[in-house]
C-alpha cells in the first residue's frame, strides 16, 4: 500500500528554469567573490564546481558535505580557508536573491496540505548538493515550509548523489518506507523516473519537463501540476475513520456537545482503530499488557450539536514500542468542517504498572503497530 510520497523540488514543486538557476547561482557567487577582493573569482567557482562534481560521484564513505570539503581545499589551493566565511555569507545573503526566478505555486501548497491530512509521509528528494540552509531557502521560494516535509535531503544528511539507487535507499530508510510504498513525483525523466525500475510508483510533472537524453516517457503517468493535484485527490485516506452521532445527553445548556465528551469520543475511536489493527484492548489484556493514558491534548475548532454526525480520523503518529502517540481529527461527516484536533500519549505497562517494551513482551503486536505508523 502506498504510504510515502516523494517530491522533487526544482521544476516540480517550485516553478523555475533549472538552467537559469545554475547560471544565476554561479553569477551571484562570482560577483560576491569579486566584491570581496578575491583576485581570481574564477578560481573559487572552479573549486566549487570540483567539490560539486565530487559530491555527484560520492561513494558513501563520507557525507556529501564531507566530500565537498575534502575536495574543495585541494581544488582551490593555498588560501582556501579565506573563502569559507565568504561561502557562508553567500548562502545567508546573496543566494536568496535568486528567488526572483521562482514563482510560488498555490497548487503545491494545497496538494501537500491535502496529502498530510490524509496521513501520508512526505519527503523532499531534491539533489543533495546544497547545505540545509540553502535547501530550506529554495523550499521557501516555492511558498512552502520545511515542516511541510517529514524528510528533506541535503548535503549534510546524504552520502550519495541523486539519482543513484543508494541515494533513494537513504531517503527510504529515513522515512521508514519500502519501494512499493513510495510514489516519486518529479519533472526529470532520468533522475526522478528511474525509481520506477526499483519498484516505486511514479508521476512525471510536465510543466518544466527535463528529458535531456530523450528517453521514452509514454509509459509514465504524467501531466501538469494541476493534473497531479487531481491524481493525488484519488489516493485513499490512510487514516482510520470512526463515525458516531452526537447524543442529547452529551450536550450542555447552550445546546452544544460539552467539551469533556470529546475525550470519550477519542477513546471510542481509538478502541475501534486498535481492533482494526488487530491488537485491541481485549487482546492486550490477555497478553498481560495495559496502555494507560499519559496526556491528552484537544484544540476545539467549532461546535458539535445534538444529532450532528461526525467522523473521527485516527492516526498513529509515533510508536517506539514503549510509548505511542495517537492523533485525532474530528470533522462533520456531511460538510467536512473541522470540529476538533486532538492527541493522546500512552505507554505500555505490565499488570503491576511497570513500563514494558511491547517488542519484548508481545513482538507480534509490535510488528502490527509498526506497520500502521503514519
Amino acid at each position: 500500500m502506498m504510504k510515502t510520497i516523494l517530491f522533487d523540488l526544482d521544476g516540480t514543486l517550485a516553478c523555475m528554469d533549472q538552467d537559469e538557476f545554475i547560471k544565476q547561482y554561479f553569477q551571484k557567487l562570482g560577483e560576491l567573490a569579486a566584491s570581496r577582493g578575491l583576485s581570481e573569482p574564477k578560481r573559487l567557482l572552479d573549486a566549487v564546481m570540483a567539490g560539486t562534481y565530487a559530491m555527484m560521484h560520492n561513494d558513501g564513505t563520507m557525507s556529501n558535505e564531507e566530500r565537498f570539503w575534502n575536495v574543495f581545499p585541494q581544488a582551490y589551493g593555498e588560501g582556501w580557508q579565506e573563502t569559507t566565511p565568504l561561502i557562508d555569507h553567500f548562502y545567508t545573503h546573496e543566494f536568496n536573491e535568486i528567488r526572483s526566478i521562482v514563482s510560488p505555486c498555490a497548487v503545491s501548497r494545497r496538494l501537500l496540505h491535502d496529502l498530510r491530512q490524509k496521513g501520508y509521509k512526505i519527503g523532499l528528494a531534491t539533489s543533495p548538493v546544497f547545505p540545509r540552509i540553502a535547501t530550506e531557502q529554495r523550499v521557501a521560494w516555492a511558498g512552502l515550509k520545511p515542516e511541510d516535509f517529514d524528510y528533506i535531503s541535503t548535503y549534510e544528511n546524504s552520502h550519495y548523489p541523486k539519482p543513484s539507487h543508494e541515494y533513494y535507499g537513504e531517503v527510504m530508510t529515513a522515512l521508514g518506507a519500502l519501494p512499493e510504498e513510495c510514489l516519486m513525483i518529479g519533472n526529470d525523466a532520468e533522475e526522478d523516473m528511474c525509481t520506477a525500475d526499483w519498484g516505486f510508483s511514479v508521476y512525471l510533472v510536465t510543466d518544466h519537463l527535463l528529458n535531456r537524453k530523450n528517453l521514452p516517457i509514454e509509459a509514465y503517468p504524467q501531466g501538469t501540476l494541476a493534473d497531479l493535484a487531481s491524481y493525488l485527490n484519488t489516493l485513499p485516506d490512510l487514516r482510520h475513520a470512526y463515525t458516531r452521532m452526537a447524543q442529547y445527553y452529551e450536550t450542555d445548556s447552550m445546546g452544544i456537545v460539552h467539551h469533556s465528551n470529546y475525550v470519550r469520543w477519542m477513546e471510542e475511536a481509538r478502541v475501534d482503530w486498535m481492533d482494526a489493527v488487530g491488537f485491541g484492548y481485549d487482546a492486550m489484556e490477555k497478553a498481560g499488557v495495559s496502555s494507560p493514558v499519559l496526556a491528552v491534548r484537544c484544540e476545539y475548532k467549532s461546535p458539535v450539536r445534538f444529532h450532528d454526525t461526525v467522523r473521527i480520523y485516527v492516526r498513529l503518529a509515533e510508536f517506539t514500542g514503549i510509548r505511542l502517540t495517537v492523533s485525532y481529527e474530528i470533522v462533520d461527516a456531511c460538510t467536512g468542517a473541522l470540529r476538533l484536533q486532538g492527541e493522546t500519549r500512552h505507554c505500555f505497562t505490565d499488570k503491576s504498572g511497570r513500563p514494558v517494551s511491547l517488542k519484548k513482551v508481545c513482538p507480534e503486536a509490535y510488528e502490527l503497530y509498526t506497520r500502521h505508523i503514519l
